[in-house]
């Protein structure tokens, strides 16, 4: 991923749209759910400050807490 979110989500969209999105998970769900109720949002935002490895370690260990999917 980049820095620009808008054109990471953009090239997401595009490979679920052609049907060769690495996951198959998602792409299975996307295709079962439909573009127009699939919605991709950042899930957080970091600051220039914030230590990347560190943030993604939390999150990750927070969210297969939840038992969250992560794609």
């Amino acid at each position: 991923m980049s820095e620009d979110l808008a054109s990471d989500i953009q090239k997401i969209r595009f490979s679920l749209d052609l049907g060769t999105y690495e996951h198959e998970v998602l792409q299975q769900e996307y295709e079962t759910i439909g573009l127009e109720l699939f919605s991709i949002d950042a899930y957080y935002q970091a600051t220039a400050e914030e230590n990347l490895q560190r943030l993604l370690e939390q999150h990750t260990y927070a969210l297969k807490l939840q038992s969250a999917s992560l794609y």
